[in-house]
């Protein structure tokens, strides 16, 4: 079939080569393969208990971000899909804080929720305006919970975040 114009296209009237569809799921195969062995030797090296959500199961059949950080908040690791969220690569929130998201529109509310959940080391869910790295708005669904070792000593917070924006116009 010749394709002859745009709305073909569009349209579905241009074929749809396998190829594409290998490649992309080829390349999040491997996006996933990287993020779990890190969160699988994260894991390994705070010695956790095991976690309330399997990190794994978060990024791959729930497709959320998933952000660790230390006992300081310092983000230790982001997985890759976070790109797709906010327009950071994961490598350069390592380190940050998660509050490197907020900015002027970022309500109290959230915060505060987040900050109680942080300081009594309990699970915690909200939505805060948060902001992509060329500033643009979006809403983030996130999920925090506190992690523990098997000694029972607080070691990493573990946070599940989602962009609902295009949810929230619904």
């Amino acid at each position: 079939m010749e394709v002859k114009s745009k709305k073909d296209i569009l349209t579905g009237a241009a074929p749809l080569h396998c190829w594409d569809i290998f490649i992309y799921g080829y390349r999040r195969r491997l996006e996933f393969s990287g993020d779990l062995q890190r969160l699988q030797s994260i894991q390994k090296q705070f010695n956790w208990s095991e976690p309330p959500v399997s990190p794994g199961y978060a990024l791959i059949w729930l497709n959320k971000v998933v952000i660790i950080t230390g006992i300081t908040l310092q983000i230790i690791h982001a997985t890759e899909n976070i790109y797709a969220m906010n327009g950071y690569e994961s490598t350069e929130v390592i380190g940050n804080r998660p509050s490197m998201f907020q900015g002027r529109d970022s309500a109290d509310v959230p915060r505060k929720i987040m900050r109680a959940g942080i300081d009594s080391r309990q699970p915690f869910e909200t939505v805060i305006t948060n902001y992509k790295k060329d500033g643009t708005p979006y809403e983030c669904y996130i999920k925090g919970y506190p992690i523990f070792n098997k000694n029972g000593v607080l070691v990493n917070y573990m946070a599940f975040e989602s962009n609902i924006s295009t949810l929230r116009k619904l």
